[in-house]
This record gives structure tokens, C-alpha cells and sequence, in this order.
């Protein structure tokens, strides 16, 4: 339930307000729980017709609201100190950051220390794991498996504006002389993905990148197109990972003819944004400023011999 209050009085999650000569102070309860959150995070298309952002629906159909976690534990961290200039010395302030995964794009107050926080918030996300044989004959077909568990997110990963979100896995195999035997996940040189969105990829400069694993979110239009602009979506494509749902990716491979040792790495990237999407609103400029945060990585050797 919403409340909308014109008395003046500041309400928050501080069970003692200390009494200040400036307004009335209360505690609301709300403010300690989730629900506080949906009215922002939950999110209809303009006709009302389509739920275009359902990070709150999401964390309500979680597990972890049974288990009395609630949003604000992980974007609005405690804290010791003081809520206002000299009131009483509490343990259980909040954070007012609110951390996601956004950040400044350009120079703004306390930009750095945002970023290290969205670094820290994707580095403890999710459970990330490579497997891979550790021998295999030589010319013989066999796979990788990269496996990505939402096990520690209240909600999908990515969520929110998920159509504008890239997280994704980056895999390479190489040769002991560093030849690249299969590669997915890479970028072109205009630093966007290899595939429908790249326009190396639309020119036949690259290839596209058929194995790509992209966690993410696709609207169409009312025509069924993929659309930029989600807003404008009739249907949406969601390849997110639900809280506690696993995904599993396999690469098909072919062992060399002879002898060798196969060196995979692999990693789960993240970007808020595709420079794609800012040359299209003419915002080059911003691209630069654009970070890749590394959430996860694995690695494993594979001895090819009889």
C-alpha cells in the first residue's frame, strides 16, 4: 500500500527519531521492506499493456523474501554514524547510494567511488564454473561447459532495463603458440558484440558470433522487430536468469590432429550499456566512459594425446 502524506512530518526506517527543531520526524515501517521499492521497479509500457521492468515482481517471486531479506540489505547497506549533523551516534544507518549498476557517465561527485561499488555488487552476483575435459585423442570432438548460477541476486540478472544490459560470456580456447582455436564473446573494433547489432558483422568484416551467450533482454514492435527503444515494445525476448536458476553453455570443439595443450578461459562480462545503442541516439561521445566489469572468470588446460 502507497502513502502520500502532506503533513510535513519526515518519515524513515529509524524506530527513535531524534527530535530536531526544523520538522516532525516518524517511523514508517515501510521504508525497512521491499514493497517500498516496486512503485519505482516495476515498470508498464505506456499503453499499460506490457511489463516492460519487473525487478520487484521478480524479487517477490524469489525465495528470499520468505527468508525476511528485503532490497535494501544489498543496495542500501548499514553503516555507524550519524543520520544528521548532531544527532545520536546509530549502528544501523542506511546507505543512500543505492547501488545497481549504474554509474556517472561523466565527471560527477563521487563517480569513482560508485563505480568500485558496482564492481563489488557484480563481483558477488552470481557462481561462475568452467568444465572441461582434461584429456582428450587427438582429432576428437568434445565440448566445454561454462555454467552460471543466479545464486546469490534477489532478482533476474541482469533486471531493470534489462533490453539495454549486456552480460555475457567471453570464452577463448589457444594452442600452446597462442593460436585461437574458437573464440565467442569477443568484440569488433567498434567495441559492440559480433552479432545483429554489430556493423562489422552487417558489412562482412567480422563473422558473426554464432555462439555468443548474451543474458539480456530483446523487445519487438507491434510488427514483430527488435526494437531500440523498449518503450516502444509489443513483446519482449527475456534471456535473464531467474534467482537460483542455473544456465549451462556448451562449446562444441574439435581436437587438433596431433599432440597439443588447449589453454580455455573464460569469462562472465558486463556492461550498463552497448556503444551501439549511444551512436544511435548520437551520443558517441559517452562511449569511451562505458565500463566492461569482469564479474567472474575460470580457466582449465586440456592435454591432447592417445
Amino acid at each position: 500500500i502507497k502513502k502520500f502524506y502532506l503533513d510535513r512530518v519526515k518519515r524513515g526506517p529509524i524506530p527513535d527519531p531524534h527530535p530536531n527543531s526544523f520538522h516532525e520526524s516518524e517511523f514508517d515501517v515501510v521504508f525497512t521492506k521491499s514493497t517500498f521499492c516496486s512503485a519505482c521497479h516495476d515498470v508498464l509500457s505506456p499503453d499499460g499493456t506490457l511489463m516492460l521492468e519487473e525487478t520487484s515482481t521478480e524479487w517477490d517471486n524469489s525465495p528470499y523474501q520468505a527468508m525476511g531479506l528485503e532490497c535494501q540489505g544489498c543496495h542500501m547497506p548499514t553503516y555507524s554514524g550519524q543520520a544528521a549533523v548532531g544527532g545520536p551516534w546509530r549502528d544501523n544507518l542506511h546507505r543512500h547510494r543505492f547501488v545497481g549498476v549504474d554509474y556517472p557517465l561523466i565527471d560527477f561527485p563521487g563517480r569513482q567511488e560508485t563505480i568500485e561499488a558496482v564492481r563489488e555488487l557484480l563481483e558477488n552476483a552470481v557462481s561462475f564454473s568452467l568444465e572441461a575435459p582434461e584429456q582428450v585423442s587427438p582429432g576428437e570432438s568434445f565440448a566445454v561447459r561454462v555454467r552460471v548460477s543466479n545464486d546469490q541476486t534477489g532478482h533476474d540478472i541482469p533486471t531493470g532495463t534489462i533490453f539495454e544490459r549486456q552480460m555475457w560470456i567471453e570464452l577463448i580456447v589457444e594452442d600452446a603458440r597462442g593460436q585461437i582455436v574458437l573464440a565467442s564473446g569477443l568484440l569488433d573494433s567498434l567495441g559492440d558484440l559480433r552479432n545483429q547489432h554489430s556493423e562489422e558483422v552487417g558489412n562482412g568484416t567480422v563473422e558473426e558470433d554464432t555462439l555468443l551467450a548474451l543474458f539480456n533482454g530483446i523487445p519487438f514492435d507491434a510488427n514483430g522487430d527488435e526494437t531500440l527503444f523498449f518503450w516502444r515494445a509489443a513483446s519482449i525476448q527475456r534471456n535473464t536468469i531467474a534467482p537460483f536458476q542455473i544456465r549451462l553453455v556448451d562449446y562444441p570443439l574439435r581436437a587438433p590432429a596431433s599432440a597439443a595443450t588447449l589453454t580455455v578461459t573464460a569469462r562472465l562480462r558486463f556492461r550498463s550499456f552497448p556503444p551501439y545503442l549511444f551512436r544511435a541516439l548520437g551520443k558517441d561521445d559517452l562511449i569511451p566512459s562505458l565500463i566492461i566489469f569482469e564479474m567472474e572468470n575460470a580457466r582449465a588446460t586440456i592435454t591432447v594425446s592417445n
